[in-house]
């Protein structure tokens, strides 16, 4: 079903497109008819110009519909489907949207261009994300993005794109260059192959995971039908795809939360209820110990975990003091030295720290030194932090786990000397 319109033209363009993905590329089809049109008008909120998705609509600019070959209708709508596919509507958390968008173009244009599919000439493809999750293609962006930034500030202007707001255009049809923010909102799409908008806003997880089981479901589905049109066989462009599928997504809400009671945990007691499941009308013991039951937190505060990370990281700690499983909690804040400390006990509102702790760069000695000088009745240590540092420190003997806030591929290539590595969902 489609919502009204003005422009019967565009409306015709977009159904026709759908029509021929779901006969000559079924994959994209079946994914197509999973969302609603909408027209968007000059006095639209949707921060773009071309196409958007959010997971239930599919918005569209006629303007921009007219300015396309039929051929390059059929494959942004395809670019659309497969942020969707994706999950990109779900999976941005704190990053920067127009940046994100980037990233997940290059991720899907791949895709596309291997799949047979006319993109508009101003497309961002580059060789050198092959093989990338749109997260690690936002960490290369987002870091070069930085580099031009603070060669401006110096008043250096790079060979390529040095006016602002021309977005990443580079010297050839594929759009690779440098990378240059946008002024405005409205140019959140340079490649001109559409924008992702979030499944919904802040504090509505539960309306988020609704969006993403639906597409999980909806993606599993065409990928079976893309199958069934390809003599049994997975087409080549949709590997990287069913590969994520495939893979189990645990929460590291979930980890972290293991890993606490696993350590922290010494025998239960009905005299001392878990508060933990009230809310759920059961009734179930806590936890009991000979001594205090404290945990230490150390955030790494070199510049690569955001506030917004940190927040809900912390949170998800706080939690031990809240249901009783811990009784004191000590949060560090460090870079290459321990910079600021803070403790907290049940009962206790537990806040983050301020943004301008730290900043340096990344080691860990100074914080493991701290922790064994003032704190050697820790039962546990949570260390977030991005892993990039040679100096691990001493094992300070007690369990340690590091909360690895970087894409899967680099976590990979690091083994810390010693403790369990939890990779934090940086799409969470």
């Amino acid at each position: 079903m489609s919502e009204e319109f003005t422009d019967k033209k565009a409306h015709d363009a977009m159904i026709k497109a759908r029509t021929v993905l779901l006969v000559s590329q079924p994959f994209f089809g079946c994914l197509a008819l999973h969302l609603r049109l909408v027209e968007m008008s000059e006095k639209s909120p949707i921060p773009c110009r071309t196409m958007a998705v959010d997971g239930r609509h599919l918005y569209y600019y006629p303007p921009f519909v007219h300015s396309l070959t039929e051929q390059e209708i059929i494959g942004v709508v395809a670019h659309e489907v497969m942020h969707c596919a994706y999950q990109h509507m779900t999976r941005r958390g704190h990053r920067n949207p127009v940046i994100y968008n980037y990233a997940g173009d290059y991720v899907i244009n791949d895709c596309l261009l291997k799949a047979g599919l006319t993109l508009p000439k101003k497309r961002l493809h580059d060789s050198k994300y092959d093989g990338m999750s749109t997260e690690e293609v936002y960490e290369r962006i987002k870091q070069d993005v930085e580099k031009q930034i603070k060669a401006q500030s110096k008043g250096q202007k790079g060979k390529k794109g040095d006016q602002k707001g021309k977005g990443s255009q580079g010297d050839d049809e594929d759009g690779e260059g440098s990378m240059i923010m946008p002024d405005t909102d409205l140019n959140i799409d340079p490649g001109d192959c559409g924008a992702v908008l979030d499944a919904a806003g802040p504090g509505q997880k539960s309306e988020q995971d609704r969006v993403e089981r639906e597409w999980d479901t909806t993606v599993r589905m065409a990928v079976n039908v893309a199958r069934r049109s390809n003599a049994g066989t997975t087409p080549g462009y949709l590997e990287r795809l069913v590969k994520q599928l495939k893979e189990p997504r645990v929460s590291w809400r979930e980890l972290t939360r293991q890993f606490i009671d696993n350590s922290m945990s010494k025998d239960y007691s009905w005299s001392r209820p878990n508060r933990r499941h009230i809310h759920s009308d059961l009734s179930l013991p806590g936890f009991v110990s000979d001594s205090l039951r404290h945990m230490v937190f150390v955030a790494d505060t070199s510049g690569s975990i955001d506030n917004e990370m940190l927040r809900q990281f912390l949170g998800e700690i706080a939690g031990a003091l809240n249901d009783g499983t811990a009784d004191k909690l000590t949060v560090l804040y460090a870079d290459t030295r321990v910079a600021h400390v803070d403790e907290f006990v049940q009962g206790d509102i537990v806040k983050v720290g301020s943004k301008n702790i730290g900043g340096g760069g990344t080691a860990f000695s100074d914080s493991f030194r701290w922790i064994m000088e003032r704190a050697p009745d820790a039962q546990c240590i949570v260390y977030l932090t991005d892993m990039l540092t040679s100096d691990w420190g001493e094992d300070p003997g007690i369990p340690t786990m590091w909360a690895a806030y970087l894409p899967a591929a680099s976590l990979a290539q690091i083994t810390p000397p010693f403790g369990t590595v939890i990779p934090v969902d940086t799409g969470e």
